[in-house]
């Protein structure tokens, strides 16, 4: 079985389609949606998050944006349940931006944490920035001269959708999804 947190976000919703296509056991997880065989749950519920991977061996992981301030206590939070749950497979989506102001991102210190699970593989896919989200593109933070790339989020979607029922990945490995050059 398949969990896919963020199931109906930009991302996780495509993800699902594809898994649905694919006929593939897997339970979708949103913090606000009521979509029938979906899950509705808060992430920083760690007995949720428990039931929820009780019987997953694979986890689609996203940190929504909610959760930056308080990514550390997710990560351990989220860390701690996957050492005890039958999970062997992790595919985590970040950025391909890894550091911001001389200092590691939000997201790649988010792989760290991960990477600490050491029975666990995990496939980061740094990301490039989403065609759907190139007006935030335009008011980043980021120097001026500084080349972002973009993808769509539908290639991102079908390369997790693959590692996710193919689990065809072992230790600890980053691929990067850059789109177009």
């Amino acid at each position: 079985m398949i969990v896919v947190l963020g199931a109906t976000g930009n991302l996780g919703s495509k993800i699902t389609a594809i898994l649905q296509d694919s006929n593939s056991s897997f339970i979708g997880v949103s913090a606000t949606s009521e979509i029938p065989g979906f899950r509705r749950g808060e992430l920083m519920d760690r007995s949720f998050l428990a039931e929820i991977l009780s019987g997953a061996t694979s986890l689609f992981s996203i940190l929504p944006g909610s959760l930056y301030p308080v990514w550390k206590d997710y990560a351990a939070r989220i860390t701690s349940v996957l050492e005890e749950s039958p999970v062997t497979h992790v595919v985590n989506i970040s950025n391909a931006v890894t550091e911001k102001g001389g200092k590691p991102s939000i997201l790649n210190s988010f792989e760290n944490e991960l990477n600490l699970l050491g029975k666990v593989n995990i496939k980061h896919l740094r990301c490039a920035n989403f065609f759907d989200n190139l007006n935030w593109g335009l008011d980043n933070g980021y120097d001026g001269d500084l080349k972002l790339p973009y993808i769509s989020t539908h290639e991102v979607a079908s390369v997790a959708a693959d590692y996710l029922v193919s689990r065809n990945f072992s230790g600890h490995s980053v691929d990067e999804l850059l789109g177009p050059g």
